[in-house]
């Protein structure tokens, strides 16, 4: 590089002696007009010569064609390279690169997706949950940024997630559906619908009607595979009843011990639990804001 700027330097000075030399050429005493402009055109070929080397100095190496180095990203459908990670969280983003899909564009623990509607877009990876455990809410806070909750992806990428926007709001309710509720997680609203504990089979093949963050709606989430007693989580959830037809829900009576979460039945009165300890513990106050009534669930025999 030194050497560069030593040919820079150099050439800023033709200009000024080929001028002098020009000025001279042309006195009216000089041989005239084939010598001013055999002059004139020194003193082009070394403007040039002093762009090319500028040209060498400033050039700018994120602007290369593809193939790219490893610190770059190669954007297909205008043959540039652009720098790794350079694109911000919840900025645009171009699925068409190599390597492909575009995650490289974003900052690390992102990729480069679209959903809900909107384009593609460096979004943060995430654990999709079913918001049917009373925890529900902080995990998304503790993934997600404010205002997003975690959307799952589906299809063969099945167990991921990324954050997003909500797409709803809880007032008025703005979901589409007759029997949907909005209801917000971390600030993000979410449709879902409805149903009602006490009806049978309300929610069709597959589907429980459970309880939806903290309550009080109630709404219909995939069933899991998980028995009465066993520990389940807001991921892995409890089967749609158990052996005697009781709905499970994945809960925990209020208690000061705080126990784990497990799959255990619903009830609203001790009669509703099965012997030997028929003993129903409150689990979500105010189910029903209207009539104050709570739900409970069956303590383990």
């Amino acid at each position: 590089m030194r050497n560069l700027f030593s040919v820079g330097a150099q050439a800023r000075r033709v200009p000024s002696l080929l001028a002098k030399s020009l000025f001279t050429t042309l006195d009216p005493r000089a041989s005239g007009r084939r010598t001013a402009i055999l002059a004139a055109g020194i003193v082009a070929s070394s403007f040039g010569l002093l762009a090319a080397c500028s040209f060498v100095v400033d050039f700018d190496d994120d602007d290369l064609p593809c193939p790219c180095d490893t610190d770059h990203v190669c954007l297909v459908s205008s043959n540039r390279c652009v720098e790794r990670n350079s694109v911000e969280l919840f900025k645009s983003c171009d699925q068409n690169t190599s390597p492909p899909g575009g995650d490289d564009l974003c900052p690390a623990g992102a990729i480069c997706r679209a959903v809900n509607g909107r384009g593609p877009r460096c979004l943060p990876q995430c654990t999709p949950v079913e918001y049917a455990t009373v925890d529900s809410g902080a995990i998304v806070a503790a993934a997600c940024p404010i205002l997003t909750t975690c959307w799952p992806l589906g299809g063969a990428q099945g167990g991921v997630g990324v954050c997003s926007e909500g797409v709803c709001e809880e007032v008025p309710n703005t979901c589409e559906g007759a029997r949907e509720q909005c209801v917000g997680f971390n600030g993000a609203g979410v449709c879902f619908s409805t149903c009602e504990l006490t009806e049978e089979d309300s929610c069709g093949p597959g589907l429980v009607c459970t309880v939806i963050g903290q309550g009080p709606v109630t709404a219909c989430v995939k069933a899991g595979i998980l028995g009465r007693g066993e520990l389940c989580s807001s991921t892995e959830l409890c089967e749609k009843s158990d052996e005697d037809g009781r709905t499970l829900m994945c809960g925990r009576p209020q208690v000061a011990s705080n126990p784990p979460l497990r799959c255990l039945p619903i009830c609203f009165r001790d009669a509703d639990c099965p012997e030997p300890r028929k003993q129903c513990d409150l689990a979500i106050t105010n189910l029903d804001p209207f009539t104050g009534t709570d739900l409970g669930v069956c303590a383990i025999e």
